[in-house]
Order: structure tokens, then C-alpha cells, then sequence
């Protein structure tokens, strides 16, 4: 395991996590701003494959907080409800909020719509919530409530598992995802029956955010893995240049999540001033309420602010 550290290199730490989880932020609002200019396509596929990242890095910070899960031996089932209770109150009681004050919004701006139509606008509520309703972004925050059930006894399990163990279950599982996703997907194009098998995908970044903060390898050896991490992003950009994009290949593929793990031990590196740190905090405890109505946001500036050039996309970003 790794050496115990101080309060106040545990709260340099979150710092630092809350500044992935901000560049992460600005890199969804990036993609969703979906620029209108050309550009160089090189720089095209690059940022792309960069601003993809996203995913990967929320998955990974919400895997190294939920993942530290510990069972009160007097009363283990206070445990489960303090952990649920806290979860459902930070991701369903917003999205719920904040998806009645996108639909007041909505209501307010469409003339055949009326707010005194209280059937109706419940209604038209309960289809935006829904996940199956609409290929909105809201897919991960479904996404995370499923991997958030699970936390405490994946928590427990990987506590009890020893270094070298933990070690050999991410060979094993980044092995696996390299035989059936690189060798039999990209290369032979025969699909390898994958489904059942249960450390793929968006999952395994959320257990790998765990994996990271516990083992040193990745500490000891992170100029290494940043390497590793920035020679993958060249290959994505690559793909994505010469074949028009693979499908899954910003998702589950593991040369991703090298992609991923070494730009979140790049900004786990940079140097955190106080004022630099206040400031990615801020963010960072709002940065759930900016990813529920940012689209809309975008939406509306965007009727002002085409992003038609790369200034007046960077404004619409900002």
C-alpha cells in the first residue's frame, strides 16, 4: 500500500483533483461547443482526441473518491445508508433540480408552452430525465449511479487485496481488453464476445482511479507513464486522421486509458498555487451544476456567438 500522508498533503491532493476535474469540465464544454471553422486536420483530430479525455478523467476521479468505502464493524448497514443517502443527494436531487429549471426555461421561451400547465410540464419532465428518452449527455451520470451502487462492495474487495494482487487484476484486465478490443475489434474486425465479461469500458476507468492512488508504480515511475500516456494520444490522433474515427476508440479502448491515466498523473503534477487552488476549488464544488446546464448554456450563447472562428469559439467555451 502507499505511506500515510499528513492533512495537509491529503488536502494538496484534492486540490490537484479538483483541477483534473476542472480541465475535464472545460474539455466536455469544448466538444459540446462543436466548432464551425476549419481547421488543420491534424490540429482537428488532436484536440479532439484531447478534449475526449473527459470522460476517461471523471470516471477516474469518481473511482479514487468513491472507492474509499469502509464498513462500520458496529453498525456495518449505517455505513450503506450514509454512503447511498450522500450520493443520491449529491447526483439525483440535482439532475432532478436543475432538469425542472431547463424545462421552466424551455416553458418560458416557447409560446405554446404554459407554466400553468402543471400535467404537461411534469410530463415533459419525466421524458427529459429519462436516459432512454434522448442520446443526451446525460448518459453518464446514469453511468455513475450504477457504478456508485456498486462502490462499497468493489471498496471492500480491493482493501482486503494486496498490492501485488491488485497489481496482477489490472495486468489481467488491460490483457484482456487488448486481446478483445485491439487484436479481434480493430485488427481482425471480428468482434470478440467481450459483454460478459465485467472490468470493460467506462467501469474499469472508475476501479482504475482507485488502482492509481494505491499503487506507487504509478507514482515512482509517473514520468513513464505521462510518456506512455502522450505516444497513445499521437496514436489516437492518428486513427482518428486516417480512418474517419473508430467507434469506441475515445470510449474502451485501453490505448485510451493509457491516454487518460497519463494526463490525469500530468495534472496531478502541476504545481498548485493558493490562489490558482481557491480558484479550481470553486469550480470544482460547482462543476456537477455546470455539466447539467451547460448545453442549454451553450445553446443560448450561441444565438449571439456563432463559433465560427477560433476566437468566437474559445468566448463560447469560456
Amino acid at each position: 500500500g502507499r505511506p500515510m500522508t499528513t492533512v495537509k498533503e491529503q488536502r494538496q491532493r484534492d486540490i490537484h483533483l479538483d483541477f483534473i476535474g476542472v480541465i475535464a469540465m472545460l474539455f466536455v464544454i469544448s466538444i459540446h461547443a462543436q466548432w464551425d471553422f476549419e481547421a488543420p486536420l491534424f490540429c482537428s483530430a488532436f484536440f479532439k482526441s484531447l478534449f475526449f479525455t473527459a470522460n476517461g478523467l471523471f470516471f477516474l476521479i469518481s473511482g479514487r473518491f468513491a472507492l474509499i468505502f469502509k464498513e462500520d464493524d458496529l453498525d456495518p448497514a449505517s455505513s450503506y445508508r450514509s454512503f447511498y443517502w450522500k450520493k443520491f443527494c449529491s447526483l439525483v436531487i440535482p439532475l432532478f433540480f436543475y432538469s425542472a429549471l431547463i424545462m421552466v426555461y424551455y416553458y418560458y421561451c416557447d409560446p405554446n408552452k404554459h407554466l400553468s400547465d402543471i400535467t404537461g410540464f411534469f410530463k415533459d419532465l419525466f421524458w427529459i430525465i429519462l436516459p432512454s428518452s434522448t442520446a443526451r449527455y446525460t448518459w453518464f451520470i446514469y453511468s455513475l449511479i450504477g457504478f456508485m451502487l456498486t462502490a462499497p462492495f468493489i471498496s471492500i474487495m480491493f482493501n482486503k487485496m494486496s498490492v501485488t494482487s491488485l497489481k496482477l487484476f489490472f495486468y489481467i484486465a488491460v490483457g484482456f481488453e487488448i486481446v478483445s478490443i485491439i487484436l479481434f475489434d480493430y485488427l481482425l474486425r471480428s468482434p470478440f464476445p467481450v459483454h460478459t465479461w465485467p472490468f470493460v469500458g467506462w467501469y474499469f476507468y472508475f476501479l482504475c482511479g482507485y488502482i492509481i492512488n494505491r499503487l506507487d508504480v504509478f507514482h515512482q515511475k509517473k514520468i513513464v507513464f505521462i510518456i506512455i500516456g502522450l505516444i497513445c494520444l499521437l496514436i489516437t490522433t492518428g486513427m482518428v486522421m486516417y480512418t474517419e474515427g473508430l467507434d469506441g476508440i475515445h470510449d474502451n479502448s485501453p490505448i485510451y486509458l493509457f491516454t487518460c491515466i497519463g494526463l490525469y498523473l500530468l495534472l496531478e503534477s502541476v504545481p498548485m498555487f493558493k490562489p490558482m487552488g481557491k480558484i479550481a476549488t470553486f469550480i470544482a464544488d460547482h462543476s456537477y451544476a455546470v455539466y447539467l446546464i451547460h448545453v442549454e448554456m451553450l445553446l443560448f450563447i450561441r444565438s449571439f456567438l456563432p463559433a465560427s472562428n477560433p476566437i468566437s469559439w474559445i468566448a463560447c467555451v469560456l
